[in-house]
């Protein structure tokens, strides 16, 4: 920080410099400069290494069933609107957000026992890494049934009633 307040990087010539008039900055706008400098940075920052190259290796298995899924759901959702009709369309549009919602609900369970079970996994105890997995798919059922049940309910018995 100069005396008068402004930040500069280290190695970044100031205006206290002798010769300022030769200085890379001076040859573009200030706007751009600052753009430049954040590009340098960033290239720093943001280097591919191993490390790099680990993250994407696992992430990438991830990352193609989530577009595959996402893909899935919106051929799915063409076909019901062109073959089926509008109000179809609704009411299938209508059980799937409320299907997700029920699945995001116990969304924390699988999350938990994923973590518990990288560690007993990890810890070298196959044993309880097994019970755990185990106690949290008991527990997603018993969460999930009667949610699938009421939005089954609800949903098929106005349909065929044609209530809704």
């Amino acid at each position: 920080i100069s005396d008068d307040g402004a930040v500069y990087m280290a190695g970044e010539a100031t205006d206290d410099d002798a010769d300022t008039s030769t200085r890379d900055e001076d040859a573009v706008a200030p706007e751009t400069w600052s753009f430049v400098k954040s590009l340098r940075t960033a290239r720093i920052l943001f280097r591919w290494d191993a490390e790099a190259s680990r993250i994407v290796r696992i992430a990438l298995p991830s990352t193609i069933g989530s577009a595959g899924e996402a893909f899935c759901s919106a051929a799915t959702s063409a076909l019901v609107s062109r073959h089926w009709g509008a109000d179809q369309y609704v009411a299938y549009s209508m059980v799937s957000v409320l299907v997700g919602l029920a699945s995001a609900l116990t969304g924390g369970i699988g999350d938990a026992s994923g973590v518990l079970v990288a560690q007993a996994v990890g810890g070298g105890r196959y044993y309880l890494a097994g019970q755990y997995r185990q106690a949290a798919l008991v527990v997603e059922y018993l969460m999930l049934l009667p949610l699938y049940g009421l939005v089954w309910w609800y949903f098929v018995d106005n349909s065929v009633d044609g209530t809704w």
